[in-house]
């Protein structure tokens, strides 16, 4: 198992719910302070922010922030409150920075905030991941477009100075006026756990969303959890005594921003390693390796109309030349989270073909992009009206208006595509990746790693005797098929049968295997394997 500096300090159940699409990150002020800033300007937290507003009234003795915002409001009057709340926050010249980018890449499909800032919306632009903000209740009954996140802002934004929560009045009236804002985050958190990221106790936001999720689920609401870093024992003994329990990073507050971006990324990784997928046992052997083994997964994102084309035309093209066809329509994801499956699928493939007309292009390549894929292991196929820039980065094809009934002038492209990426599988790294999997005492993955380099080896040393049909046979046909064609012998069968079983048994149970098995197994596979490389 993978080691993690900072995720290894959350608590497991916290984990599985993160993987398991049931958390619910609400981000609080100070997550805002992790934002790029113009030089010589300063982000406020929300205490800061009511000292803020505090000395712009002349005599007045601050108390607290909400107090502060109300006195400014009532002397001033609420649109010169809301104007210089965004000067405040300085609204128009704060960018999303590296910890808005990692907590953007993280599969969730619907994050909490009562921020006033766009920092979120902005961070998930950034990477091209569609997000849907909800402000009022009348937007609660539209339903999120596929992919999209959903950003529940709690208090409103800059942009709407009406809705947003911010003086005595506001709060006081805020549960009585938007009760079924309240009840969508209550039927949220019945089945989702809630995580706190960016909030202290004297945060006046994080008491009241906290009280909203006690008083409407009473002894039923599920574990609360903050994320601090370096928090003193009575810091944490007053959230325990609130029921919100403490992950205590440690390390330096000062690199706040640092840790913050370090932890967001070692929850992607080990999301993406965790997140239980189905399909045909070869794809699942790639899906289950470690995240720095470099798979043979083709992601294809195409129109699901035309699937059965692609399926019956280039998927055995792509098996043909070495590869793992996947589409994200071919697994499913517990939780039923898309994005999440998406964004899965996608770190663990190496290549991608995708047809421009396809409805979630867009948002896969933004993915594909946004995970530093290799633009030369990218197959295009685009019409003439949709625009592409820097072409010349990737292997571009214009797609015929004819292609449901002719696809056959694509395929001849995209054979010599899947022919030059398949040059980058040499046989001599395939070969060693077993034995590097073994050395870091990746054991599991060793076999896996095997069983898959024999499945190419005897692809290979078929594809001159057999037509492109049998590319798309399973590994059991293949042997048989390889066993026809005298490549392999008899006693070949039972042995290449017990190591395809075991590497099913090992990608679709918890059975786990010992340093000695995983040697001796990877070892018998590996003499069996160079019988065919290069024949």
């Amino acid at each position: 198992m993978s080691s993690y500096k900072f995720l290894d300090q959350f608590p497991q159940p916290l984990k599985e719910s993160i993987i398991q699409n049931r958390c619910l990150p609400i981000i609080g002020s100070g997550f805002s302070l992790n934002a790029e800033i113009p030089e010589g300007k300063r982000m406020l937290a929300w205490e800061a922010l009511g000292r803020a507003f505090a000395n712009e009234m002349p005599g007045y003795v601050y108390s607290n922030t909400i107090d502060a915002i109300s006195a400014y409001e009532h002397a001033y009057s609420r649109p010169v409150m809301a104007e210089k709340m965004k000067d405040f926050l300085l609204s128009g010249q704060i960018r999303p920075a590296s910890t808005h980018e990692a907590f953007c890449r993280l599969q969730f499909d619907i994050v909490c905030t009562t921020n006033f800032d766009h920092l979120l919306e902005d961070g998930y632009r950034k990477i091209s991941k569609p997000c849907r903000a909800i402000i009022s209740e009348s937007q609660l009954s539209v339903a999120p477009m596929k992919d999209e996140l959903t950003l529940l802002k709690f208090h409103g934004d800059i942009d709407h100075p009406d809705r947003m929560v911010a003086t005595e009045e506001d709060y006081d009236k805020f549960l009585d006026q938007n009760p079924m804002l309240a009840t969508y985050l209550s039927n949220l958190l019945i089945t989702r756990t809630p995580l706190f990221i960016g909030y202290s106790l004297d945060d006046d936001d994080f008491r009241q969303i906290w009280q909203v999720i006690k008083s409407r689920l009473g002894k039923m609401t599920r574990q609360g959890y903050v994320i601090k870093v370096n928090c003193s024992d009575t810091e944490k003994s007053r959230y325990e005594r609130r029921g919100v329990k403490v992950v205590n990073i440690e390390g330096d507050p000062k690199d706040y921003p640092q840790i913050l971006t370090k932890l967001f990324k070692e929850i992607k990784a080990y999301w993406d390693d965790n997140v239980k997928t189905y399909s045909d046992n070869t794809a699942m052997s790639e899906l289950a390796m470690p995240s720095d083994y470099q798979t043979r997964l083709c992601y294809f994102s195409v129109p699901f109309q035309q699937l059965s084309i692609y399926k019956d035309y280039f998927f055995p093209l792509a098996v043909r030349y070495g590869f793992v066809p996947i589409t994200a329509d071919s697994v499913m994801s517990v939780g039923d989270n898309i994005m999440a499956n998406i964004s899965s699928i996608i770190s663990k493939s190496e290549y991608f073909f995708l047809d421009l007309e396809a409805k979630n292009a867009a948002y896969d390549w933004g993915q594909i992009l946004s995970q530093g894929k290799l633009k030369s292991n990218m197959f295009i196929l685009r019409t003439l009206d949709v625009g592409l820039s820097n072409s010349n980065s990737f292997y571009t094809c214009y797609k015929p208006e004819d292609f449901i009934d002719n696809p056959l002038p694509v395929v001849e492209v995209a054979e010599k595509w899947f022919s030059t990426m398949a040059e980058k599988l040499t046989s001599k790294t395939a070969v060693a990746e077993p034995e590097r999997l073994l050395k870091k005492s990746e054991y599991k993955a060793a076999v896996i790693s095997a069983v898959v380099q024999l499945e190419v080896a005897l692809r290979h040393a078929i594809k001159k005797k057999t037509n492109d049909s049998v590319f798309a046979k399973g590994f059991f046909e293949l042997v048989r098929i390889a066993f026809e064609h005298k490549i392999i012998k008899e006693e070949d069968l039972v042995k290449t049968r017990e190591w395809t079983n075991l590497r099913n048994r090992l990608v679709h149970t918890e059975m786990d295997m010992s340093k000695e098995d995983a040697e001796r197994t990877v070892t018998e596979i590996l003499v069996f394997t160079k019988k065919f490389i290069g024949s």
